[in-house]
């Protein structure tokens, strides 16, 4: 069994390695990963995509991060929509003919802990400012697990791992110094070991008797909310292949 693993580090590099402990191919896609890649920018998650290798049993995207300023990349696209959404939907997208029939693909997001805050009309400019920023690139990864279930045969989760003692606060852009360092202890002292947290991940991306959904930690499942229709994933769908397509010239 060869798994792809979005994230070298935090919940990614967890992930890998609880995979690899029980004897599965890993392969990790990141800036320390065994693809090098800035998954912040559509041409290298391009460049990515097509370095992987076939087949794959299953896809786990984990790389993403947190940010409360909204920036504009080299491509002019923000920054965090791009990280934690668009690059997800092209990889997932074009590594899907390398997939197995039987294969699994897995969202490590908030899976409906936000609201629906996307302006589809202006999905990849770099506007806004707080925690609205990060927000919505959450609930676009919702919209994304159910538009790809809705247009693959394979199961589809979106799982919420819970706090964990991650670097996602020490490492988050546009937080003031001191409130990174308090964010930073506290989940210290009371987020999951990254080891313990990677386990839903690593059983949903492996277990063929769990169907596809919502996950929260211990594989609890989770209802999705009714702001994460069809409607809006098909909606976000189109919006985020226009943005691709053009970026991808």
């Amino acid at each position: 069994m060869t798994i792809l693993v979005t994230g070298s580090t935090g919940i990614g590099g967890a992930v890998a390695a609880a995979l690899r402990g029980r004897g599965l191919d890993v392969l990790t896609v990141g800036r320390a990963g065994d693809v090098r890649a800035d998954l912040s920018l559509l041409a290298d998650t391009a460049r990515a995509a097509a370095a992987v290798p076939g087949p794959l049993d299953a896809i786990v995207c984990c790389a993403g991060g947190l940010s409360t300023v909204a920036e504009p990349t080299a491509e002019g696209l923000d920054r965090a929509m791009v990280l934690n959404h668009l690059s997800r939907h092209m990889l997932v997208g074009r590594l899907l003919p390398r997939l197995a029939p039987a294969g699994r693909i897995v969202l490590v997001a908030n899976a409906g802990k936000y609201r629906d805050t996307l302006d589809l009309s202006r999905l990849g400019e770099p506007v806004g400012r707080g925690l609205a920023v990060s927000g919505r690139t959450q609930f676009a990864n919702d919209l994304l697990a159910v538009a790809l279930a809705a247009r693959t045969p394979h199961a589809v989760s979106c799982v919420f791992p819970g706090l964990v003692a991650t670097g996602v606060f020490r490492d988050a852009r546009g937080v003031p110094g001191a409130v990174r360092s308090v964010a930073a202890a506290v989940q210290r002292r009371f987020g999951a070991d990254p080891a313990v947290a990677a386990a839903t991940p690593a059983r949903l991306a492996t277990d063929a008797s769990l169907p596809g959904g919502f996950y929260g930690p211990g594989c609890r499942r989770l209802r999705v909310p009714a702001r994460v229709s069809a409607a809006r994933a098909d909606a976000l769908w189109a919006a985020s292949e226009q943005l691709i397509g053009r970026a991808a010239g």
